[in-house]
């Protein structure tokens, strides 16, 4: 939140720069302005407002009353991030003065850096005079250097402020008085996290919904087509007992609409005997309706297979086993299963 503070209680000073190192010491740069104050100038807050080669606009307040701005504030609950003095929330164009009358104080922006705070006596004055030249005051209908001064609209003078403050870089919250501003920035970041974090968790809650909900789905569609499934090939188990199945050690197999696992069966126990080759096995090659499969291999131990496949066949007799050689040095064995 930018707070806008009385410019009757600031300082403004515009410092000669003899050497650029007064900058770089806050100490410096106070006992610089001391001689301008009639008091203690550690009692004092300073700011550079703005610093060329040869000039140094600073800005001065006292710290009792930051101190006591700041507390009143957080007894309200208010947490500043900027603090500006409130003439230079005024418009400044053209190198003019721009003044505004609220009750019996005008405002008057002199620069860019500076402005003042006066009665309504003095102000007339010093628009008699030739120290300063104010220009028609846009927010008082019948203002002129001539005429009688009029008050100004208070809410036109807060709006044309806001709308202003934007352009302002000022900020009194520096040095000791920064924790004021960070402690704000630091909560807003911490919120903001917890916001962000808020949100995530929420597109998390919703994303993990969303794909159990396709699960469940999918696993409703795979358990309907499995029931489909058993319902049009009853498993084998359930008919072992029936002559209509020709229940072998190794391999099943029936006639109908009975589901004929001998292929896989069929897999299993080559693939168990395989193991006992130096073999490499290149590809498969499966044929479920002709109860065949075609192995091409790479043999390494081209002495052991046939033995091993005699051993094949002798324990299951229903078994053709046929071994072909190709030029690639490659073979194919052929296992057909006979029903």
């Amino acid at each position: 939140m930018k707070i806008l503070v009385s410019s009757s209680y600031i300082i403004f000073r515009k410092i000669d720069v003899i050497e650029r190192k007064i900058l770089q010491s806050e100490q410096s740069l106070a006992f610089s302005i001391e001689k301008t104050i009639v008091s203690n100038i550690e009692n004092f807050h300073t700011v550079i407002l703005q610093s060329d080669s040869n000039f140094c606009y600073v800005v001065a307040v006292e710290h009792e009353l930051m101190s006591r701005w700041l507390g009143w504030l957080a007894n309200v609950g208010i947490s500043p991030t900027v603090m500006i003095p409130d003439v230079l929330a005024l418009p400044f164009n053209d190198g003019r003065c721009f003044p505004v009358k609220l009750g019996d104080e005008w405002l008057v922006r002199n620069s860019e850096v500076s402005g003042f705070s006066v009665n309504d006596d003095i102000f007339k004055k010093l628009c008699l005079s030739t120290l300063i030249f104010c220009p028609e005051n846009r927010f008082s209908r019948a203002y002129n250097q001539a005429s009688c001064l009029h008050a100004t609209d208070y809410c036109d003078v807060l709006r044309i402020m806001a709308n202003n403050i934007e352009n302002n870089h000022v900020n009194l919250l520096t040095g000791r008085y920064y924790r004021h501003r960070k402690k704000t920035i630091s909560s807003a970041s911490f919120f903001r996290s917890v916001y962000l974090f808020f949100l995530l968790s929420i597109v998390m809650c919703l994303n993990s919904w969303c794909y159990k909900n396709d699960i469940l789905r999918d696993i409703h569609m795979l358990d309907a087509t499995l029931q489909d499934f058993h319902i049009k090939y009853p498993l084998v188990q359930q008919y072992a007992d029936e002559d209509s199945i020709n229940v072998n050690k190794d391999f099943y197999h029936s006639d109908g609409n009975i589901i004929k696992p001998d292929l896989i069966f069929l897999l299993h126990g080559l693939v168990e005997n395989f193991d006992r080759l130096d073999i490499t096995i290149k590809s498969i090659i499966f044929s479920n309706g002709k109860n065949k499969s075609n192995f091409n291999v790479r043999v390494i131990n081209v002495d052991g297979i046939e033995q091993v496949l005699n051993e094949i066949y002798q324990k299951n007799n229903q078994l053709n086993i046929s071994k072909i050689t190709n030029k690639d040095g490659t073979c194919n064995i052929i296992f057909d299963y006979n029903l």
